[in-house]
């Protein structure tokens, strides 16, 4: 694997010119491998233990002056299974052996005109609501609509921000959703703004529209942490953020709301327990206290989903976290998770799911 590794990188730095010939060009990559304990979730379930990789990868990324007020950047960054196994038997973040795109863009920037960026990048909704509750690494994330499967935070995008105008920033950005129907190529737009204030202080507000019928996303919809519930054909989805840091503490929360399609098909029907076309607004809440202090950063995190129609049901998960420095470059981490019954039945009253509790530790390496 070392020496696999290695050789991607060789090439990463072959295939990249501008790599080859800019002064600051940084080759960094990381290993985090994990190890977690899940309770069962159903009265006839049973436990299990699970070894993975969590998003080990590798790449390339730097900048070139090309005037005196305009810089470009760019980002090549690959993703590998560090322990070679199977899709199935990982954990979540890494699929499959070998290696695959995490990012990949190319952009320019200057002080008076803001940036541009091009290519596979961080999802721009994602970076103003979800980021910075978004910690939970080894278990898994909060309660969320974004993060899920079939959509993920690393998207095909064109993205614009606005200049810093004294601390507040706007934004725009067009990510590719795959085709519809018809075979025609769509997207999502995104706008959004962040207003940072005093030493860490923020408030974040996003607006996501996606087309109709994209095959792309409107069937790939899922709470990560809810197994496989479909929420049907989606319409947008909306959120607010903020986060202050008093010192060593921090206090991060966000709100949102994914709405559905009324003229779509709808699969709620899996959530509600009743059969039919069902259509619902999902509300998602995220909070967060971390405490910052010399080697280690430990976290309280609490999320919920809850369907408008089926309010009584709502899904809870508490996170409690503790990340370890030994060194700049190496660290261990673990995390509790706590689950309601909810959280383990996909929001319906089933008798036969349970709470759960899930423990994992990992170790990570970064260079």
């Amino acid at each position: 694997m070392k020496k696999t590794v290695i050789a991607t990188a060789l090439s990463l730095l072959a295939a990249t010119p501008i790599a080859a010939q800019a002064a600051n060009a940084t080759l960094y990559g990381r290993v985090w491998l994990e190890m977690y304990n899940a309770g069962k979730t159903s009265a006839t379930g049973n436990s299990s233990t699970y070894f993975g990789d969590d998003s080990s990868n590798i790449g390339v990324k730097g900048s070139e002056k090309i005037n005196d007020s305009v810089t470009g950047y760019y980002k090549i960054e690959a993703g590998y299974n560090a322990m070679n196994a199977s899709a199935n038997v990982s954990a979540y973040h890494t699929p499959s052996p070998g290696f695959y795109t995490r990012f990949g863009y190319l952009g320019v920037k200057g002080s008076d005109y803001g940036s541009v960026t091009i290519g596979r990048q961080v999802d721009y909704y994602y970076s103003l609501i979800e980021d910075a509750t978004y910690v939970t690494d080894v278990v898994a994330a909060p309660i969320n609509p974004i993060n899920a499967n079939g959509y993920t935070y690393r998207v095909d995008a064109i993205n614009y921000l606005s200049p810093n105008m004294g601390g507040f920033q706007l934004g725009v950005a067009y990510v590719g959703a795959g085709t519809d129907s018809q075979g025609q190529q769509q997207g999502m737009i995104q706008i959004g703004a962040k207003y940072a204030f005093g030493a860490g202080g923020y408030v974040s507000a996003a607006f996501m529209s996606i087309p109709k019928d994209n095959v792309g996303s409107n069937t790939g919809w899922y709470l990560s942490s809810l197994g496989a519930t479909r929420l049907g054909d989606a319409k947008n989805m909306a959120g607010i953020a903020a986060g202050y840091k008093f010192g060593a503490f921090g206090v991060d929360a966000n709100f949102q709301r994914l709405s559905p399609r009324a003229d779509g098909p709808s699969q709620l029907g899996n959530v509600t327990g009743t059969a039919g076309s069902v259509t619902s607004a999902v509300q998602t809440i995220a909070l967060q206290g971390s405490y910052d202090v010399g080697n280690n950063y430990t976290f309280v995190q609490y999320s919920q989903a809850k369907w408008a129609a089926v309010s009584n049901k709502t899904a809870n998960r508490v996170t409690l976290g503790l990340n370890h420095h030994f060194s700049k470059q190496f660290s261990a981490s673990g995390e509790l998770e706590l689950n309601n019954r909810y959280a383990n039945s996909k929001l319906v009253d089933s008798v036969s799911a349970k709470a759960n509790t899930v423990v994992a530790i990992g170790m990570r390496y970064n260079f």
